[in-house]
């Protein structure tokens, strides 16, 4: 799945930055050299300290972005290549937000009407989707099967606003997604757990945790706060400090969790996310997000182990040639 509407009410926030360095399920680096730092100044005119951006001066551009790292290594800020900002859907910096969600009064957070998806291949025309009709309850746990091809993974693309439809409606907490700004909604109101894990290998789990706050204007010890609680939250406090290759697989694939999670999205998607796991870390994973919801989040979850998504899921649906062909509620 590829990683990753006017501005959302600042209900909810999403931002993944990435530091220099790979971004890749595997502890393997590039031989790029790192960016140095960006210098900002205050409106003061006076230069903040070195390696520390000023919260109240936000760069502007798609190429000026840089994400400050409190932790002894040099103090310097580096820039994300252009590849990092879309792999973690870093497009634009970020005005701070609250990461706690508010109270909602809509039960329903996402409409989908006559949703159409048609590829061309050639001279071929391909429906992906046809004509797809469904409500998404807040608090629920979908669980979407099917075969290959059957349209899953188009779905969540669409939902996740890395596509766009060919026809049809979808909407957020009443609100047409396709008049929203897609980079701010995925930000602040997503989170995306994907089958690889897209960790940055140099950095440890806090780290990569913490660099999805940067961009929110949020550094220094409320930063590290709020990245230390999202791993405690998902039953890693103890290894904050290992970087991935240090890590499980499934220990991996929950400090992407907990990077998806730091901000509190509504509404999270999962594709594949036991793929890469043996059984029992799997189902650590599915337990997770059954907490997850629990706490108050919407989740939609692609997978092709339906006894599995049975156990965790409230609702499944089975999706067959683009349509829906079974839609049943579990508890």
């Amino acid at each position: 799945m590829a990683a990753i509407c006017p501005p959302l009410p600042s209900s909810s926030s999403a931002c993944w930055s990435p530091r220099r360095a790979t971004v890749s399920s595997s502890p393997t680096r590039d031989g790029g050299s790192a960016t140095g730092p960006r210098e900002t100044s205050s409106p003061s005119g006076r230069s903040p300290p070195e390696g520390r951006p000023d919260p109240s001066s936000a760069p502007t551009g798609p190429d000026c972005y840089t994400a400050a790292r409190d932790e002894p290594a040099g103090g310097a800020s580096f820039r994300p290549t252009r590849h990092e900002r879309q792999v973690l859907d870093v497009a634009e910096p970020a005005t701070p937000i609250d990461v706690h969600d508010p109270p909602r009064s809509c039960e329903t957070l996402v409409r989908i009407r006559a949703l159409v998806r048609e590829y061309t291949v050639g001279p071929q025309t391909v429906r992906a989707l046809d004509a797809i009709d469904l409500d998404l309850d807040r608090r629920e746990f979908l669980a979407v099967v099917g075969v290959s091809g059957s349209g899953k993974s188009t779905l969540l693309q669409l939902l996740g606003a890395l596509d766009t439809p060919t026809s049809g409606t979808i909407s957020f907490e009443g609100r047409d997604l396709i008049g929203m700004d897609a980079t701010l909604y995925r930000r602040r109101s997503v989170g995306f757990v994907f089958q690889s894990f897209h960790l940055i290998p140099s950095l440890t789990a806090r780290e990569n945790v913490a660099l999805a706050l940067t961009f929110q204007g949020r550094y220094g010890a409320e930063r590290e706060r709020l990245a230390q609680a999202s791993l405690e939250r998902v039953g890693l406090a103890d290894r904050a400090g290992h970087r991935p290759s240090q890590l499980s697989g499934g220990e991996q694939q929950r400090v992407a969790i907990a990077r998806a999670t730091v901000h509190r999205p509504p509404l999270i998607l999962a594709d594949e996310p036991t793929g890469n796991l043996d059984r029992a870390s799997a189902q650590n994973v599915l337990d997770l997000l059954e907490q997850l919801r629990t706490e108050g989040a919407t989740i939609v979850m692609v997978t092709h182990d339906e006894a599995a998504a049975r156990q965790h899921a409230s609702r499944c649906v089975r999706l067959a040639g683009g349509r829906v062909e079974s839609d049943e509620r579990l508890r």
